[in-house]
């Protein structure tokens, strides 16, 4: 494992930067093992569907904690990189040798520290709320995946009755200043520092991908991608949960999208590498 320190210039990272300070569970090996579980076989599903081996794949997580995530796909990729700025999550990964094709990064989401087109997938796992530009974020996502690779993206939805992150009933359908008030009236922090979107706003911030969407098919079938912790087959709730999804998508509490990159022509990638050495 190697820690490298990563800190652009005029970048503000105090930004939620002792995040895992107020939210010990992120580094809950126990629970953030499920979360991986669910991750790598979903990633597996859409690697399996494309013919495509994931033992040859490149890795980037964002927001990767205490590297938990990492640290499962480590034994079946080529190389994995997981970045955060929480100094404190970073610190409390686990140190083993068993693998050298990990490293890790302090580094920030909006201003990647890697060259272009450098990574076949991409993992943000409920990061875009804590961006301060979530849009920055995607375009360096964009930047530094491969042509036709691949953004596993776990996205909560504002329109979500109980907010996850301060468990407060309709905290994120609220405006700034509201939701601010709100927050420092329970008592749960000095401020709303989240930014959750809605259905719409989550297309319109991933316009430049290709969405695959996966939300549906895991409520489907909650066994083949180990969410049956939240959902069993053949129950009246799994059946419930089934007919409110697709009646009611955009109140879907979390969606699971893989966006995959669209190519961009040849000609236009001249101009723009032709641009950036100008500049």
């Amino acid at each position: 494992m190697l820690l490298q320190a990563f800190h652009p210039r005029g970048t503000d990272q105090r930004y939620q930067q002792y995040y895992s300070r107020t939210d010990p569970a992120i580094l809950d090996r126990s629970l953030r093992g499920i979360k991986a579980e669910k991750i790598e076989a979903i990633i597996s599903d859409y690697y399996k569907h494309k013919a495509a081996r994931t033992s040859n794949l490149r890795i980037l997580e964002i927001g990767c904690a205490g590297g938990i995530l990492v640290d499962r796909l480590s034994p079946s990729v080529q190389e994995i990189v997981g970045i955060d700025i929480d100094l404190d999550a970073l610190s409390a990964r686990e140190h083993s040798s068993e693998f050298g094709n990990k490293a890790y990064f302090a580094a920030d989401g909006m201003h990647l520290p890697f060259k272009e087109e450098n990574f076949d997938l991409v993992i943000c796992n409920h990061v875009y709320e804590h961006m301060p530009e979530s849009s920055t974020m995607f375009a360096e996502i964009n930047r530094v995946l491969r042509p036709k690779g691949v953004c596993y993206f776990g996205a909560g939805n504002r329109l979500v009755i109980i907010e996850p992150h301060y468990n407060l009933p309709f905290l994120s359908w609220l405006p700034r200043r509201a939701a601010d008030f709100y927050v420092r009236v329970m008592r749960r922090s000095r401020g709303y520092q989240e930014r959750l979107f809605s259905l719409w706003g989550l297309r319109h911030l991933t316009r430049h991908f290709r969405i695959h969407d996966y939300t549906l098919e895991v409520i489907d079938q909650p066994e083949t991608f180990h969410a049956d912790d939240l959902l069993k087959s053949g129950t009246f709730m799994h059946a419930l949960a089934r007919g409110l999804a697709r009646t009611l998508y955009f109140l879907v509490p979390t969606y699971i999208w893989l966006l995959e990159k669209r190519e961009t022509p040849h000609c236009m990638r001249t101009i723009h590498n032709h641009l950036c050495r100008s500049w």
